[in-house]
Order: C-alpha cells, then structure tokens, then sequence
C-alpha cells in the first residue's frame, strides 16, 4: 500500500511498510461472551508505518490513558467523540445521539440499551476523564479542553 499526501511529498521522511507487523497470543485472558469461556487477548505489534502516520496526523490535546482504562468500548468511542468537541451543546449530549453518532449504523432498540447501560457501567471513570452522564441520560463536558 502507498500512501502519498501533500505533507509527506514535502518532508524528507518517506513511509514504505505495513500497518500492522505481526500479532501474538497473550498469556493474559478474559472471559469470552459468545463462549463463556477464556480468551486469550493479543498483543499487536504496529508497523513504523503506521506509527509515523500517527505521529503526523493525530495530535491529541488529552492523555488517552484513562480513555483505554474504561471497561467497555463504546464508552471509549463516546468518550472520543465527546472530547474532539470544544463546546457543549446546549443542556449536553443525548446519549443515544452519541451512541449512533458512534456506531456508524442503525443501532436495534436492544443494541441502544445495552450500550446504555454499559456507558452508565463506565460513569465513575467518565467523570475522571471529564465526562459526566446526568440522570436524564445526557452527557455533559465538564471540564474545559486540554
């Protein structure tokens, strides 16, 4: 695959190689949902490739760290979302506009409950990030940008 952008034509870096360079089994598990059994998690190790796109196209003006610590990924892709945002919407978020914003599809009913649920699972966490999920389930910036 090449990549040619405008930015890279201009520097002296050139970028040639792959994404993703190999992926290995962990020793680590987790329990697996569709079995009820253990899985091993994996350990995927990142091509220069894309480590050097990264390191020119995403800038980030917040730690991810606590972002990765949240239990569930749609809270991580909420929360994503929430901080690329500078300003609140007036009353917050509607935490089902976030979740399809998200998504990227149309979500079921069931799928919609149960990502409400697991975000309000991930609240306490949120809230460290700057996020704070109301009663009324809105979600509200609660700290300025970083």
């Amino acid at each position: 695959m090449e990549i040619v952008t405008p930015e890279l034509e201009r520097s002296s870096d050139s970028i040639i190689g792959g994404l993703i360079d190999h992926v290995i089994p962990s020793s680590m598990t987790r329990r697996d949902p569709l079995t009820g059994g253990e899985r091993h998690l994996w350990r995927v190790r990142l091509g220069v490739a894309l480590v050097m796109l990264m390191e020119k196209d995403l800038s980030l003006y917040y730690s991810p760290a606590p972002i990765a610590r949240l239990q569930h990924g749609i809270s991580q892709a909420v929360a994503r979302h929430v901080l690329t945002h500078k300003h609140n919407p007036v009353g917050g978020w509607f935490l089902d506009t976030l979740i399809r914003a998200v998504c990227g599809v149309a979500a079921s009913s069931t799928t919609l409950r149960n990502f409400r649920r697991r975000i309000k699972e991930d609240s306490d966490r949120l809230v460290e990030i700057g996020i704070e999920v109301d009663a009324s389930d809105r979600l509200k910036r609660v700290t300025a940008a970083r």
